[in-house]
């Protein structure tokens, strides 16, 4: 039996929302939802995160041979790693970030302190 016309697509219902017409279930994990409007600023700041530990650990190996304690720098280094990895899996959730305000606080104070561990001193 040949098949039939195609079945016309159901119209767009204006109350829906914006991830109800991003298309896939996974563009409605990265695009911008009601709830969440932001949170394409959430997946930017993971992927700069990563982006900034990677030139992280470039300036350790191309510089740890200057370094007076270079076990120091690979301390750090660890450490940028597991707290990139613990936010970027907390940044990720889905759920209102304004209940982290605490996390998101912990976040800048220990990025923070841990920014002038990179200072190079000349000798």
């Amino acid at each position: 039996m040949p098949p039939g016309p195609a079945k016309p697509a159901p119209p767009a219902n204006p109350g829906s929302s914006l991830a109800d017409s991003a298309g896939p279930a996974v563009s409605r994990r990265f695009g911008p939802t009601e709830t969440e409007p932001a949170a394409p600023l959430w997946w930017g700041g993971i992927g700069l995160r990563i982006l900034t530990w990677l030139f992280a650990l470039g300036a350790v190996l191309v510089h740890q041979h200057d370094y007076q304690r270079p076990r120091l720098a690979w301390l750090v280094l660890g450490v940028m790693a597991l707290w990139t990895l613990s936010t970027s899996l907390v940044y990720s959730r889905e759920a209102p970030r304004r209940q982290w305000s605490a996390f998101v606080l912990l976040d800048l104070l220990l990025t923070c302190a841990l920014m002038p561990s990179f200072v190079r001193t000349s000798a």
